[in-house]
């Protein structure tokens, strides 16, 4: 990872675990980042073929916003009730939408 990609997923890492981002070292940053594509890997209720279908679909109908999977519609959903609770450290919000989503424990 580059310093950039570093620096951009330990503000997700670190929101994700409720913690700050500076306890977080580079190591827990990058295992936290694996962590989550082995987790949408795993758990992701469509397949790529399926998400293409609905992006083609989307694209050639002219639709300018394509929202892909359930978890997309709820995540956006929350974020239109509420644009910065998704930023606080201690919001519900995520853990609402991804309930089966491992937490860091302290």
């Amino acid at each position: 990872m580059t310093t950039e990609q570093l620096a951009d997923a330990r503000v997700l890492a670190a929101a994700l675990a409720g913690v700050a981002a500076d306890r977080l070292s580079d190591e827990e940053v990058r295992a936290a980042v694996n962590s989550m594509g082995e987790w949408f890997r795993d758990t992701a209720p469509l397949s790529a073929a399926d998400a293409a279908t609905i992006i083609l679909d989307g694209v050639r109908a002219g639709t300018w916003r394509i929202l892909v999977g359930d978890d997309a519609l709820a995540l956006d959903a929350a974020m239109r009730a509420d644009p910065l609770d998704l930023y606080r450290p201690d919001s519900p919000t995520l853990a609402a939408v991804f309930p089966d989503m491992p937490r860091r424990e302290e």
